[in-house]
Order: C-alpha cells, then sequence, then structure tokens
C-alpha cells in the first residue's frame, strides 16, 4: 500500500512538472504562416515578392534552429539559426548559407500565443499567424 501511494506522488510530481515546462515554453516556439508581408518601397518586384512570401510557413524549434516552406513548391525549404534577445525585442536569423553572422535582424513588436509581428530597420515589417 505505501508503494502504491509513493507512485502515485511521484506520478503527480512528474505530471505537475511536465505541465508547469510546456506552460514556459517561449511563444516564439512553434509553426507560424505569413499573412502579410508590407515592404516600404514599391515596385512590382517587392510586389511579386510580398504576394509570394503569404502563406509561407516557419517553424522555429527550441534549439534555435528554423524552417521556411513556401507554398510554392519548387522554392527549396530554407534552414538556419536564430536568436532572441534577452529582453525579447529583438529576433536575428541566420540561414544556413555561407553567411558566418546573422543575416537579418528584427524588432518584435508584438508576440503573443496568436500572432507574430516583426519589422526589419524599417525596410519591411511581416505578420505571422500561429498554425502549431
Amino acid at each position: 500500500m505505501k508503494l502504491k501511494t509513493i507512485l502515485f506522488v511521484l506520478g503527480l510530481t512528474f505530471l505537475f512538472t511536465i505541465t508547469a515546462f510546456s506552460q514556459n515554453k517561449p511563444k516564439h516556439i512553434g509553426c507560424w504562416e505569413i499573412t502579410k508581408l508590407d515592404i516600404a518601397f514599391d515596385s512590382e518586384e517587392t510586389n511579386k515578392t510580398e504576394n509570394e512570401a503569404k502563406n509561407t510557413i516557419i517553424c522555429f524549434f527550441e534549439d534555435g534552429t528554423f524552417t521556411n516552406q513556401n507554398s510554392n513548391k519548387d522554392i527549396p525549404v530554407l534552414k538556419g539559426f536564430y536568436s532572441v534577445s534577452e529582453d525579447g525585442k529583438t529576433f536575428s536569423q541566420r540561414r544556413d548559407v555561407d553567411a558566418k553572422e546573422d543575416d537579418m535582424l528584427m524588432d518584435i513588436l508584438l508576440l503573443n500565443d496568436k500572432e507574430f509581428i516583426v519589422e526589419t530597420e524599417g525596410i519591411a515589417k511581416m505578420t505571422l499567424r500561429k498554425i502549431v
């Protein structure tokens, strides 16, 4: 009887720990769909880029890696590394190419359970919707 009680208490402790840990996961972790991309300067090329970016899925993983899959299956999956500043205001990424340093710095304008909005130095603003 004592063994059953101990196992029961250990099981409850384990479940509580797992639940608490999953609730503390950073909000950016998961998969997001680009719903809007606004590029500051207007041209035929930027309009095309804005339209192609829609429905792109970006997944951020806990190990600091990401994947970026465009809805156009002819475009290869982009992979790389990312980080979030300690104050949670800046997001940087380095694509898995020859670059040795971050190739994009973004200010985080909004990050909650459903929406993620970033801006790149006043050049472009991207809105993402959480899907997973």
